[in-house]
């Protein structure tokens, strides 16, 4: 056996006989079944008992010695306190631990900030006909933040009372939990509400003349007061419109902004379609303007090389207002 491992090995020894010896001296200095303080406690009740404080508290355990903290909130008790309570009833000799105070925690049930805004939402859409909670924005006088309330306490949310001026977009309201001491007299809520409303918006970038695709949009909820022209609310209303100018990204569309998309071109070819009865005839011809569907422009036929008004009707395709002056200069379909 080398030094080197020699000397660990005493070592060893030695630190495992250290702990013993301290382990032995615990057990001297705090005997079993002694009383001795809790560092941290936490309670559900109203009231902190002799037994919360101190571990080996006996029958004096469940006297209660003051009242507990608020719901979710914490508290600290003099350690030289706890020992005279625990004199007072019987419970002699507490051992301190070196503490010098003992931390009383309190469990709580939490009504959260966004529970209270949604009861608030929904009180007051039920107070203004047609309207959804979901078109409300709720602006507070001072930030909304969680309740703790009694852990046992089960009840609902209430608003209690809820003034609402349209005008001035003011709302004041109570809210309480029933039975709750923490809400026995409510918590009063004030702030403004502001009327949302759907509209529709450029997805993407779209250039002027390009028609626009189901793809492209996006619906958004904006406030009622902001929208200061005629726009739109549902996708179907502007999918396969055309462009009247360049729209960016995020633009909010309103009707000068959108036109027919445009079904023939200028100088480009167009189909002609005449039809009387059971017969349709067709032939090819010139746009002489740019127009969307419905519109009545001029076209030369190719055949005739005369020029005849005719209403788009479809991509590329007119149909003759009139018969055609010589019928055989156009083909049977």
């Amino acid at each position: 056996m080398t030094h080197a491992i020699a000397f660990a090995m005493r070592s060893a020894m030695i630190a495992a006989m250290l702990g013993a010896i301290a382990v032995m001296l615990l057990m001297t200095a705090f005997p079993a079944g002694a009383a001795a303080l809790n560092p941290r406690v936490t309670v559900s009740g109203p009231f902190v008992t002799l037994g919360d404080l101190v571990n080996g508290a006996g029958d004096a355990a469940a006297t209660p010695v003051f009242r507990s903290p608020d719901p979710g909130t914490v508290g600290e008790v003099d350690a030289r306190i706890v020992a005279d309570l625990a004199s007072r009833n019987g419970v002699a000799n507490v051992q301190s631990l070196g503490l010098d105070r003992v931390i009383v925690g309190r469990s709580s049930r939490i009504v959260s900030a966004g529970e209270i805004r949604t009861g608030i939402a929904a009180r007051l859409a039920a107070e203004m006909p047609g309207m959804t909670a979901d078109r409300l924005a709720l602006h507070f006088d001072e930030p909304l933040r969680d309740i703790h309330v009694e852990e046992e306490n089960a009840a609902p949310l209430t608003l209690a009372a809820t003034d609402l001026h349209r005008e001035a977009r003011r709302f004041s309201t109570v809210v309480t939990i029933p039975g709750s001491r923490v809400l026995a007299a409510g918590k009063r809520i004030s702030g403004t509400v502001t009327v949302l409303v759907p509209v529709v918006t450029m997805g993407r970038r779209i250039e002027r003349g390009a028609t626009i695709a189901a793809s492209d949009l996006n619906v958004i909820m904006v406030p009622r007061n902001d929208i200061r022209a005629a726009t739109f609310a549902e996708i179907a209303d502007v999918a396969g419109k055309a462009a009247k100018r360049s729209l960016p990204e995020g633009a909010v569309l309103a009707e000068n902004d959108l036109a027919e998309p445009l079904l023939v071109t200028r100088n480009r070819p167009v189909t002609i379609i005449y039809r009387r009865g059971a017969l349709t005839l067709t032939a090819r011809g010139k746009a002489l303007s740019d127009a969307p569907k419905g519109t009545v422009i001029r076209v030369l036929n190719d055949y005739t090389r005369r020029i005849v008004e005719a209403e788009v009707i479809a991509d590329g395709t007119v149909e003759l207002l009139t018969a055609p002056t010589t019928v055989a200069s156009l083909a049977a379909n």
